[in-house]
């Protein structure tokens, strides 16, 4: 980090040095046009030579371009990309629990989560009836429990919750983006003959939730284990494309937070964010579906401080409350970020609230 702020910085001094004439239409280093920005193209990615070492990192992912229907009408004062937030911790596991639900997440992408599931399977004996990466599912065959040794672990498992195990049932996995960038959620549903894939309802509790949660604690262990054997699937790069958060501009680019999950889901994920960012006390009003907090609580007090301002109406106290509102909209929820009156922040700032929210999310 140290040696890009040097290089950052020697460069703003060469910027500052060579004068005014830089930042003008003629020919030189750079050349500011005032609507650049909006006419931008993506060009063609880089060919790596091949006498060349293509192992090249990403240490950032650059977001997708987000379409702006009203960008013409202000060339001049374009809103910022969104915020960039670095990949996930590479070597933590949760088991993630909302009510008799749970799920795992993995800080990695679901191209190296699906083959680790896969042989997970392959481990225990458990046979793989079908996989279709577009979907996110992995289904096992008949777990045929009369075939299995008394100390089997899924057998212990099921034995020990008291469950009717029957040969017929088996297992569906559910492996989906999850809401930080760089990480991979996988849900897990305990299946009984007759229930179909397609059918299952994954925004729901499970009667088997208890022991849905051991079976993804055993699939955690393991990848934990040294067992597994890196690789990374071309197949899985395709794994649930739909970002399950995604920030976005609505038709006059003022920025919000979609999260595709449901709203039992979404609601515990932003109070939870919210105590991850170490917000002190937020004021929840569960009927209208609103938390409020202090600016400065969350950018911090510089930050805050200096952001608040931006924020139009109320008092320079009020000024710095801000309000998340959580709003349904068909299968997604919309987190609408304003002041504590309900008017629209400067969209710097929001999008700023709004990155922080997601970052601290699970």
């Amino acid at each position: 980090m140290r040696k890009f702020v040097t290089v950052g910085s020697t460069i703003g001094i060469l910027l500052v040095t060579t004068g005014c004439g830089v930042f003008t239409k003629t020919a030189s280093i750079l050349v500011n046009e005032p609507d650049s920005y909006v006419e931008a193209e993506s060009v063609p990615s880089l060919v790596v030579p091949e006498d060349m070492d293509d192992n090249i990192e990403n240490n950032w992912i650059i977001p997708d371009i987000a379409y702006i229907p009203s960008a013409k009408l202000y060339p001049k004062s374009v809103p910022a990309p969104v915020a960039l937030i670095g990949d996930a911790d590479p070597n933590s596991i949760l088991i993630q629990k909302l009510g008799e639900r749970r799920w795992m997440v993995v800080q990695r992408k679901p191209e190296s989560v699906w083959p680790m599931l896969l042989q997970y399977l392959n481990y225990h004996n458990i046979a793989l009836e079908s996989d279709d990466p577009e979907l996110g599912t992995v289904v096992s065959g008949h777990l045929n429990y009369s075939e299995r040794g008394d100390e089997d672990f899924v057998k212990v498992l099921v034995d020990a919750e008291g469950v009717d195990a029957r040969d017929s049932d088996f297992l569906v996995y559910k492996v989906e983006q999850g809401i930080r960038r760089g990480t991979t959620e996988v849900h897990l549903r305990y299946a009984r003959e007759g229930q179909q894939v397609e059918d299952l309802d994954w925004g729901r509790e499970s009667e088997f939730g208890t022991l849905e949660g051991k079976l993804l604690t055993q699939a955690a262990e393991f990848d934990t284990s040294g067992l597994v054997e890196e690789s990374i699937s071309l197949l899985g790069q395709t794994v649930a494309s739909k970002p399950k958060a995604e920030i976005v501009r609505d038709a006059l680019g003022y920025p919000l937070l979609i999260l595709n999950v449901d709203p039992e889901r979404a609601w515990a994920t932003i109070g939870q964010a919210l105590k991850e960012a170490e917000i002190g006390n937020p004021e929840i009003d569960e009927e209208t579906r609103k938390f409020t907090f202090p600016l400065d609580s969350l950018l911090g007090e510089e930050k805050g401080g200096i952001l608040s301002r931006l924020i139009p109406g109320g008092s320079p106290r009020e000024s710095q409350r801000v309000t998340l509102l959580v709003v349904t909209s068909d299968a997604s929820q919309h987190v609408i970020v304003t002041n504590s009156t309900g008017e629209k922040l400067a969209e710097e700032v929001a999008e700023q609230v709004l990155s922080l929210v997601r970052q601290f999310a699970a």
